[in-house]
């Protein structure tokens, strides 16, 4: 049976008013000189490759997460996750890290996929970036959340922006900066989309 190979159904989670108190913008600050670190996924880090428990990570101050009720039913995600951040900072430039993981019912958040794009701004105006997450083959299984999570450093995997325009490795000089998801509100929203397979048994 070759039915699962057809193309999954694209599932698309927003999160509208998932801020503190519903607020409609999620907000934090990134410091060059404090890069929030690459936890897992691809490197050439044997120490630190591959699916990690992300808990600490999701813990600082420059991470925002948003995570889903409890699962009904196994949910198979296969193909090429993708993202649409509605995101603003005070700085010209900034990274935006978005990171899909599964938590288990006791709390550890394991790493599925992520995706990375460093992109020009003009300051304190929300822009839509789409953030590709790579390919996967993962099933969530029933009573697990699905939790996006979104900073701007995966250091040293990811060269550290310094918020600056000067070029890579021509920099000297770093600024820390405020950095805005949007998640509410006409035309800022923000999503993440799923390939969910029906049928895989």
């Amino acid at each position: 049976d070759d039915s699962w190979m057809e193309d999954p159904m694209i599932q698309t989670q927003s999160w509208d008013g998932a801020g503190p108190l519903g607020e409609p913008v999620t907000s934090y600050v990134y410091d060059p000189n404090d890069p929030t670190p690459s936890v897992g996924g691809a490197s050439f880090n044997p120490w630190n490759s591959g699916v990690v428990d992300s808990r600490l990570l999701e813990k600082r101050q420059d991470v925002v997460t948003f995570s889903s009720s409890p699962l009904a039913v196994a949910v198979d995600v296969v193909g090429f996750p993708s993202s649409s951040i509605t995101f603003s900072s005070d700085l010209p430039t900034a990274d935006i890290v978005v990171r899909l993981s599964d938590v288990s019912p006791d709390g550890a958040s394991a790493n599925v996929c992520d995706g990375h794009v460093r992109v020009t701004l003009r300051p304190n105006t929300p822009t839509a970036v789409e953030v590709w997450l790579g390919g996967c083959a993962h099933r969530f299984m029933p009573g697990h959340r699905v939790r996006v999570s979104v900073c701007s450093g995966a250091h040293p995997c990811v060269s550290r922006n310094l918020g600056t325009l000067d070029a890579l490795g021509e920099g000297v000089c770093s600024v820390a900066g405020t950095m805005k998801v949007h998640h509410g509100g006409k035309g800022l929203a923000s999503c993440v989309s799923l390939p969910v397979c029906r049928g895989l048994g």
